[in-house]
């Protein structure tokens, strides 16, 4: 009884990590669709790729899975492995830039809504 009243009460926020997920993975998908459209039409070759570890607050395979599945789905983004106790995420992205930013990113608009839905 007592889980089923704090399910229930959960279910709003759930929503609304719901959307704020749905609006992060758009706007980083169209972010990137963008990047590589350029890319292809006027070749620059001014794109940084590279590796970057990236650390993972959230524990659970399935958490883990789907923000894994998630920015592979990304254009030009691929995770490339998981650290052996499961806390670190490797991740190619052509369009590195600022480590920092993509890190930020990241975190915003993927991995905190998919912590917070998955509770």
């Amino acid at each position: 009884m007592k889980s089923t009243l704090r399910r229930l009460r959960r279910l709003p926020w759930q929503l609304v990590y719901g959307v704020w997920f749905v609006f992060g993975y758009t706007r980083m998908k169209v972010k990137a669709n963008l990047q590589v459209t350029r890319e292809v039409i006027l070749p620059s070759k001014d794109f940084q790729p590279g590796i970057i570890a990236y650390p993972l607050e959230i524990t659970g395979d399935f958490e883990i899975f789907l923000l894994s599945a998630l920015l592979t789905m990304i254009p030009a983004t691929l995770t490339v492995d998981l650290s052996k106790d499961s806390k670190t995420l490797y991740i190619h992205a052509l369009f590195l830039g600022d480590p920092s930013e993509f890190l930020r990113e990241v975190k915003r608009d993927l991995e905190t809504p998919i912590k917070e839905f998955c509770k």
